[in-house]
């Protein structure tokens, strides 16, 4: 992966110029949510700045490229939290290593991975390094946010900022993975901007399950709740999971509201399915889908909180039951 591979992203772009001109800083904190590209975009740093081509670029040919990638070049070092900690032995570890010239490479490069876990100590240790920057050494901090970091460490460090990616950049960089359209589409979509999650959602079994819980849905009755209570067991089975399967789920309504409204395939998320959203978009009025979606939003805005997870989901459901027209 090289700088021009990273898509939607102007750090790429900024870290490029910075090496073409020669104005690197010697620490970064790249800063943004997870999944959007920022220990990528930090490895694609460390193999142009040791890139045998010196191009400004990483070319995935050479030698010093191929080890990076494998996470076995010398002079790249990547430290991650352990036990949900960057420990004051693993700082120490780089201190240790920075005082030392570059083995093969022309620049030394410390990535350190969610960085805010840094304890006092461990921060305190850093900062001593950061007050003292070797020659050759460039240090790469990624966090969340700056709040869980030192402000003395911030403003040491030029931060360069990450965002969330539109769904049609997700696409594209799941494209360039092999990714079908159909599975990349839908994987974009409940992944909001995460293509971590994105990648991740496409080995799942996403399609199937959201095949299986569409065609469930126009069966919900209130009269027969059997149908109910199956599938409400199924999204409370697991909080990540049913925050997932909520999104899709909020997707396929939109679907119905846009395809009821418009009819327009080509707004369609779920364009595969395009049978099933005009058999289901005539069993709902425009306003239920509203309802509905507003439904779904506050029930995706309770997950989080100690609410009981089937309860919600049945209330959900019972709510969505009651707007079937089943004379439609």
């Amino acid at each position: 992966m090289s700088f021009r591979n990273i898509i939607g992203q102007p750090a790429a772009e900024l870290l490029r110029s910075a090496i073409k001109n020669n104005r690197l800083a010697h620490a970064y904190i790249f800063l943004g949510p997870s999944g959007t590209g920022r220990f990528l975009t930090a490895i694609t740093l460390a193999k142009a700045l040791n890139c045998v081509t010196d191009s400004g670029d990483s070319c995935d040919a050479c030698r010093s490229c191929h080890l990076i990638d494998l996470g076995n070049h010398p002079d790249v070092k990547v430290a991650a939290p352990e036990r949900m900690v960057l420990k004051i032995e693993q700082i120490r570890d780089i201190q240790q290593d920075v005082s030392l010239l570059p083995y093969s490479g022309r620049k030394k490069i410390y990535i350190l991975k969610d960085a805010e876990t840094m304890n006092d100590e461990s921060a305190n240790a850093f900062l001593k390094t950061l007050e003292e920057p070797a020659g050759e050494v460039i240090f790469i901090l990624i966090a969340d946010n700056l709040s869980g970091l030192l402000s003395t460490i911030v403003s040491r460090c030029h931060v360069v900022k990450f965002r969330l990616l539109l769904p049609g950049q997700v696409i594209e960089i799941l494209s360039q993975h092999g990714i079908e359209p159909d599975s990349a589409r839908l994987a974009a979509v409940v992944a909001e901007g995460q293509v971590d999650r994105a990648l991740e959602l496409t080995k799942s079994a996403l399609r199937q399950q959201r095949e299986h819980i569409f065609r469930s849905l126009p069966k919900l009755s209130i009269k027969d709740p059997r149908e109910i209570f199956n599938l409400s067991k199924e999204l409370s089975s697991d909080r990540r999971k049913a925050d997932e399967l909520l999104d899709l789920i909020f997707i396929w309504f939109r679907d119905l509201l846009i395809f009821k409204e418009k009819e327009d395939r080509s707004l369609l998320v779920n364009s595969d399915m395009v049978d099933d959203i005009t058999a289901q978009a005539g069993l709902f009025s425009a306003g239920s889908l509203q309802r509905i979606i507003e439904r779904l939003a506050r029930t995706k805005r309770m997950l989080w909180s100690n609410v009981n997870l089937q309860s919600a989901t049945e209330v959900l459901l019972f709510g969505i039951a009651g707007e079937i027209n089943y004379g439609a």
